[in-house]
């Protein structure tokens, strides 16, 4: 047999269907190895080596690999990024001790759906995180306020996961979070005020959850980029987003607001894209599109605006999608180019 103690990289990809059914003892002697990838295989007996034999390993992912019992991360102190995606047979997150890893940074959950257990107390506690991506995975209860111990995340993600409770005020301690994405998780409930202290947000995307009201410091958020609010339960547009000069893409969707006019968004220069998708807006449409020299998009439909379409709408280069509102007539740029 070859000898292994100095192999760094391997890859084990094969069909479901074909592959090996057991991982063979030799994997033990593979002390040097700090990548691992396993894809799209079955095992029909016993699990893969703990994984505290590699103490070099950094990178594990396991994709498409059915019948494998969970992995024991226990004494993986040099893991550094962990990805388990598509593995319908996983009943249970990756063994972990409660006092996390030292080095665990990016973690990437995805198509786990036998997995319905809270997330572990282990995972909180690898204070090194920086990214954290959940979807698809049946984890069930609130997120916990030791997320607050992630103080070096930038990008946090939970889509189609069915988390429930409040956003926990703790989210405020991640200084460095730039990007938070909730997304299809109607059982997050509540007004969502801790973006109040995440001065380094540049991406906000809130999408079907039940949150009722989002509260951003725009003076202490000066690097907010994108903002997506789509179908939650808010009662009102945001006013701060009519500060947000940061601001580069807007998208507003059906989100419960009361009948209101159009915001004033005159103040957002940088917008490139700007879609608004609600029948709450009633009233005219303000012709301030001339204060957008960079706007390239705008998809304002199924609202109650009417009256003339602004002719500033037309001053630049735009892809322009009014469909399905109440206008009455055009603008003279427009009326005198069209029969």
């Amino acid at each position: 047999m070859a000898n292994l103690t100095r192999l760094n990289y391997l890859k084990i990809w094969s069909s479901p269907a074909g592959g090996p059914t057991s991982f063979p003892a030799f994997l033990g002697n593979m002390v040097s190895l700090h990548t691992l990838i396993l894809s799209g295989f079955t095992i029909r007996s016993g699990g893969f080596p703990d994984l505290a034999l590699f103490p070099n390993l950094t990178i594990v992912e396991v994709k498409s690999v059915f019948g494998m019992a969970p992995l024991n991360l226990v004494g993986a102190n040099n893991l550094e990024s962990l990805t388990l995606s598509g593995w319908p047979t996983c009943t249970a997150f990756p063994n972990i001790s409660d006092s996390g890893l030292p080095r665990l940074s990016a973690v990437h959950l995805s198509n786990l759906p036998a997995i319905t257990q809270p997330i572990p107390v282990g995972f909180y506690n690898c204070t090194n995180m920086e990214t954290f991506y959940m979807f698809n995975v049946r984890a069930a209860g609130p997120i916990s306020s030791l997320i607050g111990r992630w103080t070096n995340l930038r990008s946090l993600q939970f889509s189609s996961v069915p988390l429930s409770g409040s956003i926990p005020q703790e989210l405020l301690g991640l200084t460095k979070l730039s990007s938070l994405l909730i997304d299809s998780i109607p059982t997050i409930v509540g007004p969502f005020a801790a973006l109040n202290g995440l001065p380094r947000l540049e991406t906000l995307y809130l999408v079907q959850t039940g949150i009722t009201d989002v509260y951003v410091n725009i003076s202490a958020t000066p690097y907010l980029k994108s903002v997506t609010l789509r179908r939650n339960t808010l009662s009102q547009f945001p006013s701060w987003i009519t500060q947000a000069t940061s601001l580069v893409n807007l998208a507003v969707e059906n989100n419960g607001f009361a009948q209101q006019p159009f915001p004033d968004l005159s103040r957002l220069t940088k917008l490139a894209s700007l879609s608004v998708r609600t029948e709450a807006f009633a009233g005219t449409l303000p012709d301030v599109f001339e204060s957008f020299p960079v706007l390239q998009g705008v998809d304002i439909t199924l609202t109650q605006l009417n009256g003339t379409i602004p002719q500033s709408l037309f001053s630049g280069p735009l892809t322009v999608d009014l469909s399905q509102n109440q206008f009455q007539s055009l603008p003279a740029v427009l009326s005198k180019n069209c029969t």
